[in-house]
C-alpha cells in the first residue's frame, strides 16, 4: 500500500509539470535583445509545429458531408484544435525575420507576460499580430 502511494505521488508530480515549457519569456527576452538567430529557430519551429499538428488533427478526423464526425468526435477535434491555437493566419509571403519580430516585439511591449511560457507568449504574439479576417 505505501508503495502505491508513493508511486502515484510520483506521478503527480511529474504530471503536474507536463506543461512547463523549456523557455520562458524572460529566457526568450534576452536572446532578443542581443539579435540571437536561435530565437529565430525557436519561432520558426513553433509555427511549423502549430501547422503540422492543425494538418495532422484534420487528416485524421475530417468533417465532410460524406464522413461526418458524431457529436463525441466534433468535442475532441474542438478540444485539439484550441491546443494547437490555430487563431492566427501569418500572411504569404511574410518572413521568418518578421515572425521573429513580431514575437520579440510583444516580448519588449509586454514584459509582464515574460514569466509565462514561451509558447503561449508567442501564441498571443501571432494572435495579436496576424489575426484571421
Amino acid at each position: 500500500m505505501k508503495r502505491g502511494t508513493v508511486v502515484i505521488g510520483a506521478f503527480l508530480i511529474s504530471a503536474s509539470s507536463a506543461h512547463a515549457a523549456f523557455f520562458d519569456g524572460n529566457f526568450m527576452h534576452r536572446g532578443c535583445t542581443i539579435n540571437d538567430s536561435s530565437v529565430t529557430g525557436y519561432v520558426m519551429g513553433y509555427v511549423d509545429k502549430w501547422w503540422n499538428d492543425a494538418y495532422w488533427v484534420e487528416k485524421v478526423l475530417p468533417d465532410t458531408p460524406d464522413h461526418p464526425l458524431d457529436a463525441d468526435l466534433k468535442q475532441k477535434k474542438s478540444v485539439m484544435n484550441m491546443g494547437i491555437k490555430r487563431s492566427f493566419c501569418i500572411p504569404k509571403g511574410a518572413t521568418s525575420g518578421q515572425i521573429k519580430d513580431v514575437f520579440c516585439k510583444y516580448l519588449n511591449d509586454n514584459p509582464a507576460d515574460r514569466a509565462k511560457d514561451s509558447d503561449v507568449i508567442l501564441g498571443d504574439a501571432l494572435d495579436a499580430a496576424f489575426p484571421c479576417l
